[in-house]
């Protein structure tokens, strides 16, 4: 649990990389479902800047 939560921390310390930046910037000018699509990429952004820490930490027990 110790290790989980400290995935967690990390996840709400990370702060917007470049490409999250540049994605967030573009979502006022497209549509709604491409809006959702950039929120969607953000999300799959953000996971793996967490996976070399997941992997490191052993949180998913070999997984990645």
């Amino acid at each position: 649990i110790a290790r989980l939560m400290t995935v967690i921390g990390k996840l709400k310390d990370s702060g917007k990389s470049e490409n999250q930046r540049l994605l967030l910037a573009l979502k006022p000018h497209l549509s709604q479902e491409r809006q959702k699509r950039v929120d969607t990429a953000i999300k799959i952004l953000k996971l793996l800047e967490l996976a070399p820490f997941l992997k490191e930490s052993g949180v998913l027990g070999g997984i990645l």
